[in-house]
């Protein structure tokens, strides 16, 4: 019985050995022998459905670079319907013809809480948030002392973002086991979720829990709110600008999809601006004579010492909007971007050929790609936001002796940090508020410096969503 039972599981390992061998051998011949005709070239790959996502999720920048050399448009295997790598033509297209919402989980937030009287009220509230933070932080160092990059930016654009966007009780929250809760979430942004989001790991168990138990604390929020025990104040967030929504049949916004909507918003924005922060934050550490340059921009603008932060003067801090869009054009966290194809698309020229792309494939963008290649930056792994003094972003091409402007409305341009389109990101302003804000309020208390002369620039690590610990840097700041 035993012997039949191990003759059994052999002949299984046997079959199913023999099956991987016959799938990647077909694999492989349909690619070499039987391209599809009026498609572009498909990426070569051994492993069906597993494709070439290994190789993309490990350094997708690489991999665009690498790749281009091979054709100007290519078809990536992606464990999905296949990738069509291309940029003017994923962010120019129809809508008719193309779907952002296919791709990412639909996400439609009413933006009354993003717009500029809303945004005008949000920077003293970051400043204190910024404040508050680095007191309790260095309230044991004295007047100097070293922190974790990341941890320390997530934790300070966490918070602003919350007392901003979603009030004062979802701040306080963050104060109690919410940060925990949070971190849970947090810990589950890696690639596999978003192929597989199902797969029964610990980590998504612990993702699933933390979930259901934040969307309690929100909707609890959200009836105390109902039941007028909390007022509104002189701006609205997002909570109250949700439970005022209704839908074009009049129905209210449940509030479980307010809550939900919530940690979704909380989520994407807080991922993006802590990993740019801390970028920038890094940068400065390198290049403490720039920091110098910020204090003194903010002692020509603001006096000395630098007075009371308002909209109005922040958006007169030129170079440190130059630092954040030199910190987004190296490291921007959106390194690819997707739309779900409706019907189908002709992309090419006639000299390197005209493909036809079918309704069900995924046209992919990548908007970090091109301002980071020689052959359209000069020196692009060099970090100068003074490249930017001209008032725009100039590239150089490298065929001929014409110089491109960088126009952040236009799908063609070459730098696109939030996207363009239809699907631009429309939190864009408020993301610039708080990097400009939390940026102003660092350099205006601190100086920056590196731990020794042995500190040098972290990698990039692609395979997880957030620069995580591990790849960190301490700096020294001094009051």
């Amino acid at each position: 019985m035993y012997l039949m039972e191990a003759g059994s599981v052999v002949a299984a390992l046997f079959y199913f050995i023999l099956t991987v061998i016959i799938s990647i051998l077909f694999n492989v011949l349909r690619q070499v022998l039987f391209p599809k005709i009026g498609q572009p070239p498909v990426v070569f790959h051994w492993v069906p459905w597993l494709g070439s996502a290994i190789e993309y999720g490990t350094d997708p920048l690489k991999f665009y670079s690498s790749n281009r050399q091979k054709a100007s448009v290519l078809v990536l295997s992606l464990t999905s319907p296949q990738l069509k790598v291309g940029n003017d033509f994923v962010f120019n297209a129809k809508l008719k013809d193309v779907s952002a919402e296919e791709v990412y989980n639909p996400l439609t937030l009413p933006m009354d809480a993003l717009t500029g009287s809303a945004l005008r009220g949000y920077v003293q509230l970051i400043c204190r948030e910024v404040e508050d933070y680095t007191d309790r932080l260095f309230s044991s160092e004295g007047s100097s002392g070293e922190f974790e990059v990341l941890n320390t930016m997530a934790n300070i654009m966490l918070l602003s973002a919350a007392r901003t966007m979603q009030g004062e009780e979802t701040r306080r929250n963050l104060d109690t086991g919410f940060a925990k809760l949070y971190h849970d979430l947090d810990e589950a942004f890696i690639p596999i979720n978003f192929v597989f989001p199902w797969l029964p790991l610990p980590r998504n168990r612990r993702r699933d829990l933390a979930r259901k138990k934040i969307v309690e604390i929100f909707k609890g929020i959200i009836e105390a709110r109902r039941a007028g025990k909390v007022q509104k104040g002189s701006s609205e967030d997002i909570v109250w600008t949700l439970m005022d929504s209704k839908y074009k049949d009049g129905s209210p916004v449940p509030d479980e999809q307010i809550a939900g909507m919530m940690i979704a918003l909380l989520m994407a924005g807080h991922h993006n601006t802590a990993t740019i922060s801390s970028w920038a934050i890094i940068h400065l550490t390198h290049k403490p004579a720039l920091a110098e340059e910020l204090y003194q921009e903010q002692c020509s603008i603001f006096g000395s010492p630098p007075k009371l932060l308002t909209m109005e003067l922040i958006q007169r801090l030129s170079l440190h909007g130059k630092v954040i869009d030199e910190t987004i054009r190296m490291h921007s966290p959106l390194h690819s971007v997707m739309r779900k194809v409706k019907s189908p698309l002709t992309i090419g020229a006639p000299d390197s050929g005209v493909y036809t792309i079918p309704p069900g494939h995924t046209l992919l963008a990548s908007p970090i790609w091109a301002a980071r290649e020689a052959e359209f930056c000069e020196d692009p792994l060099e970090w100068d936001p003074h490249r930017w003094d001209d008032g725009e972003f100039i590239f150089t091409a490298s065929e001929t002796s014409s110089r491109e402007t960088y126009s952040p409305s236009a799908p063609s341009s070459f730098f696109l940090p939030f996207g363009a389109g239809r699907h631009r990101c429309t939190g864009e302003k408020f993301a610039r508020l708080q990097l400009v804000t939390v940026l102003a309020a660092l350099v205006r208390d601190f100086k920056f410096g590196k731990r020794n002369d042995e500190d040098v620039l972290p990698e990039t690590d692609y395979s997880v969503s957030l620069w995580r610990e591990g790849n960190d840097s301490f700096p020294t700041l001094s009051h």
